[in-house]
């Protein structure tokens, strides 16, 4: 527990910690409470899990407080909202500190991490000096500050320049940073860039919009690879079911937390090795669940691609392209046939089902593929001029005109004259955005 012979890292946070200790401080059978106020506060611990390694890799802190004169529990906001001053706010702060410092230490393994949430009001009224106790409350625990994660609600800051200040701060002493609630009210991704987290946890909202709804889902695995794209690691936590587990899977994020895992507990002997049969079963279940969707999508694509691979087999030149282009557009679900030349620029309109050429209405009309637009950009021309004869799957994006979510597939042949073109069809895509994509078929024509 605490360590009183060991030496202060600064005089002045050795004098904060020694008060809160000698003041607030009550430790029996290797558990810690504090008592600040009318109130007794302690700690619970969530585990927070790496889908990799199918293990906790670092608890939460989380402080439980009831009133000393009934029992009653009492909440975390009520509990800082006893706090008046900006110093009795700090002092609870402290102590919330204090408590899950040594109490993680009794339990957790020499490898975790710590999630520590410290308040806005230590950054915006004294974090430098937070700095200093909460490095001498790691000390006096016997915790190197590589193994504590310092969560910031940054949503609650407006003085941006203060809080990147202060993650600075804390990351040149060795500790992680997250940034929390990712996604809810302001947040955005400036502040990622300036910031520079080693964690992004993402809002329980996110997650739970994307069970309800399958555009958010499909968005959910981009958002994340944007994140780490920022170097930032992805943590997604308030999972409560086995579907958004399923999604956060899905979607490759590091780190989950949440009900559907474990609950917080404050018991030693729960902490040992909770929701580890969650994340096993999560595991097969997942790996089970991509087989069959994987199967499901290669064999809604093998309804298209047998009658795209008949017309390219069966054309030679531009005339019998087109012809072919509107037997292939008798084929439910395909929005539109359109061909580019060597270059990516687009020979003729789109063609599009029930007539030679269909003039889009609506608001992005002047937005549709019509004679001369350049697609050279697209994945679906640029792939498939790099292999020839081969016909490529892009994944799913939004399709103008119409704004709908579609696939296209693609293929490049080469006439007798030297010419070479590509035929697209768009395909109207309901599933899932982890569709396999890359080359489908080989059409014998290159």
């Amino acid at each position: 527990m605490i360590n009183r012979t060991a030496p202060s890292l600064n005089t002045e946070g050795g004098q904060i910690v020694e008060t809160l200790v000698t003041n607030h401080l009550h430790c029996a059978e290797r558990w810690c409470t504090a008592r600040v106020g009318s109130s007794q506060i302690t700690s619970a611990f969530q585990p927070i899990f790496c889908l990799s390694h199918q293990r906790p890799v670092g608890f939460e802190g989380l402080v439980r407080a009831t009133n000393l004169a009934d029992g009653a529990a009492i909440t975390p906001q009520q509990l800082f909202a006893q706090g008046k001053e900006p110093d009795e706010i700090i002092l609870i702060d402290r102590l919330c500190r204090l408590i899950h410092t040594q109490n993680f230490q009794t339990f957790a393994p020499a490898e975790s991490w710590l999630f520590l949430n410290l308040s806005p009001h230590i950054i915006l009224n004294a974090y430098s000096q937070g700095l200093f106790v909460t490095a001498e409350l790691l000390k006096q625990a016997n915790i190197p500050p590589q193994r504590v994660v310092i969560e910031i609600l940054e949503k609650k800051i407006a003085d941006e320049a203060l809080l990147a200040e202060a993650m600075a701060h804390y990351r040149a002493e060795g500790y992680l940073t997250a940034v929390d609630d990712f996604g809810a009210g302001q947040s955005n991704f400036d502040r990622i860039w300036r910031l520079q987290p080693d964690i992004v946890k993402l809002d329980r909202s996110i997650i739970a919009n994307s069970a309800i709804n399958p555009r958010a889902r499909r968005v959910l695995p981009s958002l994340v690879s944007l994140i780490h794209e920022a170097g930032c690691l992805v943590l997604i936590e308030g999972i409560e079911t086995a579907t958004e587990a399923m999604i956060s899977m899905d979607s490759d994020v590091d780190l989950v937390q949440g009900y559907f895992f474990s609950h917080p507990k404050s018991d030693i002997q729960s902490l040992d090795g909770m929701g580890e049969k969650q994340v096993n079963f999560l595991s097969h279940e997942f790996s089970s669940h991509s087989n069959q969707d994987a199967c499901r999508q290669l064999q809604a694509l093998e309804n298209y691609l047998e009658p795209f691979l008949a017309v390219v087999q069966s054309t030679h030149d531009d005339s019998s392209l087109l012809d072919g282009c509107d037997r292939l557009l008798q084929q439910p679900g395909i929005v539109c046939c359109f061909i580019l030349d060597g270059t990516g620029r687009q020979i003729g309109d789109n063609k599009m089902p029930g007539s030679q050429t269909v003039w889009p209405t609506g608001k992005y009309a002047h937005l549709a593929g019509f004679a001369g637009a350049d697609w050279s950009r697209r994945s679906y021309f640029r792939r498939a001029v790099t292999r020839p004869g081969e016909v490529q799957v892009t994944g799913p994006y939004l399709s103008l005109p119409d704004a709908r979510m579609s696939i296209t597939l693609s293929v490049a042949m080469r006439w007798q004259d030297g010419n070479i073109r590509v035929l697209c069809a768009d395909l109207e895509w309901s599933g899932g955005a982890n569709i396999i994509t890359g080359a489908a078929g080989n059409s014998g024509h290159s």
